[in-house]
């Protein structure tokens, strides 16, 4: 899937892109409801922080699903 190669082809942090590579496999092979998987790329939270930690701002973390930003956050 286009949007997953390029989420994971941008990332300038190449130890989390490796340490992440389980994920994009999985998000690859979710090829049963493509639609679906497109639609919570567009519209979560998670994909931001991913993309942040792919990039190398925040570190691979349970923390960093707890940030602010993501929805769950303000439960805990």
């Amino acid at each position: 899937m286009k949007q997953v190669e390029e989420l994971f082809s941008e990332a300038s942090d190449s130890d989390a892109r490796a340490a992440l590579e389980p994920l994009r496999h999985y998000l690859l092979s979710y090829k049963h409801d493509a639609d679906r998987l497109l639609r919570w790329m567009s519209r979560s939270t998670s994909i931001a922080i991913l993309r942040r930690i792919l990039d190398g701002e925040i570190p691979i973390s349970q923390r960093a699903l707890e940030m602010p930003e993501h929805p769950h956050a303000a439960l805990r």
